[in-house]
């Protein structure tokens, strides 16, 4: 009786191991497509995770430059009573860097905009 137990429970293992490779080979076009899209959506969140950061840095760049700006048109007036800047160096060296950032804080948003699409 062991003999014939075994030979029901193989039998039954086998139908397993069919029923499974049936299920695999029907369900894995399926499947693959389902790892891929999630592959590809998760590149997309680590590339905006990227440039999130980036944005967020040249942002703070942005906010030192405006602070650094403010200090020397302060000491303008307050020291030289200087109402006029078109002869500061320093004041146009800042606006220029001030203008550069934006532009590199604009191409970041382009990119981060631009992903997934």
């Amino acid at each position: 009786m062991t003999n014939e137990t075994e030979k029901k429970n193989a039998s039954k293992v086998d139908d397993v191991k069919e029923s499974v490779g049936k299920w695999w080979n029907k369900n894995k076009p399926k499947l693959q497509e389902m790892a891929k899209t999630a592959g590809e959506k998760a590149n997309e969140v680590k590339e905006k995770g990227r440039v999130k950061y980036n944005l967020f840095q040249e942002k703070r760049n942005l906010e030192k430059l405006f602070s650094e700006l403010g200090g020397n048109v302060f000491d303008e007036i307050n020291d030289n009573n200087n109402y006029n800047f078109v002869k500061s160096d320093d004041v146009k060296e800042l606006v220029a860097k001030i203008i550069a950032e934006k532009k590199v804080i604009d191409k970041h948003n382009k990119t981060y905009d631009g992903i997934g699409k």
